[in-house]
């Protein structure tokens, strides 16, 4: 990602300047460049392949960032004496969260049956189903080896992730996936490319046609993750638990869905004003109704 950063954006708006040349104006430029689009572009990488190429706040910062650490390295081997990146105000991060309803989960589980009917790619469709029933990250699930499937304790045991070693605890419904899933002898990953030796990387395109079908064309594939999250937290687990579960190195990340716990605690208020809201009631009976008092009987 970082080579493509460089090779799609930094290459095309800096690469024929003089590395001694460039100041910190010309940094703080490429990021409005790459903001603003000018590096956009749909190519052609290989028979079958396509990069698309886009711009916007995200990208520029990701892009900006790169491009100050490969500067950061040429200062450390004496290619100039400063970085000029150093001191360049980033795009102000837009946080974007999309949380799935219960309606627009059945539209998505709607979705699925017909993908399945339809023939879409096997491999894609259980991966994306494990993201939703897991609320893990893309790749941990696609690039999953059956040796870090550990059903015995019902987990995945990843040795490497975003965040280092990680277990990843798995629902009954997430066993049940894994259970039907036939492994391939000559591969190690549990979703082989069906070329070549690596693992599957299809699921972008199916997710595409599978959210078309459910009318979630706003739904990102990182989504999901959040999806699982909100669902957590509106069934009243506790932030701390459900960061173990996503395996949130910081208890901030994990804040983020604080808002979401309005509906256990509407619950909770609910439940004691209709108990409250019940003895009320208890006082405005009619004289002469027969009420129950210690077993005795009292007009």
């Amino acid at each position: 990602m970082d080579a493509s950063n460089l090779r799609r954006h930094a290459l095309p708006l800096l690469g024929r300047r003089q590395l001694s040349t460039l100041t910190l104006a010309d940094i703080q430029k490429f990021q409005r460049d790459v903001t603003e689009g000018k590096t956009k572009a749909d190519e052609r990488t290989k028979k079958r392949g396509r990069a698309l190429v886009k711009g916007g706040p995200a990208a520029a910062t990701r892009a900006t960032l790169v491009l100050s650490a490969m500067l950061e390295w040429a200062k450390s081997r004496g290619y100039r004496a400063d970085n000029p990146s150093r001191g360049v105000k980033l795009n102000k991060p837009r946080r974007r969260e999309r949380f799935l309803s219960g309606d627009e989960l059945a539209r998505l589980g709607d979705a699925f049956a017909k993908a399945e009917r339809e023939g879409l790619n096997a491999n894609s469709l259980t991966i994306l189903r494990l993201l939703l029933l897991t609320g893990a990250r893309r790749n941990e699930i696609a690039s999953l080896k059956w040796d870090y499937v550990d059903l015995e304790r019902r987990a995945l045991r990843l040795p490497d992730s975003k965040t280092d070693a990680k277990v990843i605890p798995l629902g009954a419904p997430a066993l049940a996936v894994l259970a039907t899933l036939t492994r391939n002898e000559d591969s190690p990953w549990v979703f082989p490319a069906a070329r070549g030796k690596g693992h599957h990387v299809g699921m972008p395109a199916v997710w595409r046609r599978l959210r078309a079908m459910a009318r979630l064309k706003d739904v990102r594939m990182h989504d999901l993750r959040h999806g699982f999250a909100s669902i957590a937290v509106a069934d009243g687990s506790s932030l701390y638990l459900l960061g173990k579960v996503l395996r949130h190195s910081q208890s901030t990340t994990t804040e983020r869905y604080a808002h979401l716990q309005l509906d256990p605690v509407r619950a909770v208020a609910d439940r004691t004003a209709r108990k409250i809201a019940g003895a009320l009631e208890g006082r405005k009976r009619k004289s002469g109704e027969v009420v129950k008092l210690g077993g005795r009987q009292r007009a």
